[in-house]
């Protein structure tokens, strides 16, 4: 944490300055809403609903963080479990729903990614996004979901797994259609 983060969060504690957190929720509020809409499958009323409740709460519980961890870290712990009781609260079914990638040549390999995110568990892809996209260990995601290391690893692994195959029978099936054509 920097110092400038350091006193904002300070000030907010002592004071509730909620000036100092509104800079607060600048500094993060990028990473928390795409985080939101990652777990929400591109739901970005839903997604930002969740980002809104997690400030929310942030300010509300801000004398609880108790720094052993990074405030990012902390924001996205409450971010996940707001997501948890939304979709435990409205029995909101995420990974039901067939999903349609389309492959074509011009493609950017990151949208490609974003739609086969789509196609995993919530566990699976709200791990992917805090170790891939985010750049946090398996002990920091482990502490954010409130699973066991081996946990986290093995969401990973296994949402990893499934987007490689899913982009793998896309390619096989986009690589036909393109012979068929050319017949």
């Amino acid at each position: 944490m920097d110092i400038i983060e350091s006193k904002l969060i300070a000030k907010v504690i002592v004071d509730e300055n909620h000036h100092a957190f509104a800079k607060l929720v600048n500094l993060h509020q990028s990473q928390i809403r795409n985080y939101a809409r990652r777990l929400c499958k591109g739901d970005n009323a839903l997604a930002d609903d969740i980002s809104q409740e997690t400030f929310i709460t942030a300010f509300e519980k801000v004398k609880n963080y108790d720094a052993r961890g990074s405030f990012i870290g902390w924001l996205l712990t409450i971010c996940y479990r707001h997501f948890l009781q939304y979709i435990r609260k409205n029995k909101f079914v995420l990974n039901d729903d067939p999903i349609e990638i389309q492959i074509t040549d011009n493609i950017e390999p990151q949208i490609l990614i974003e739609q086969a995110l789509y196609y995993v568990t919530h566990e699976e892809r709200s791990a992917i996004t805090l170790n891939s996209n985010f750049g946090h260990t398996h002990q920091e995601i482990s502490k954010i979901m409130q699973l066991p290391i081996g946990t986290v690893k093995s969401h990973i692994s296994r949402g990893k797994a499934k987007i490689a195959e899913l982009l793998s029978e896309k390619n096989v099936d986009n690589s036909k259609d393109k012979k068929r054509g050319a017949a």
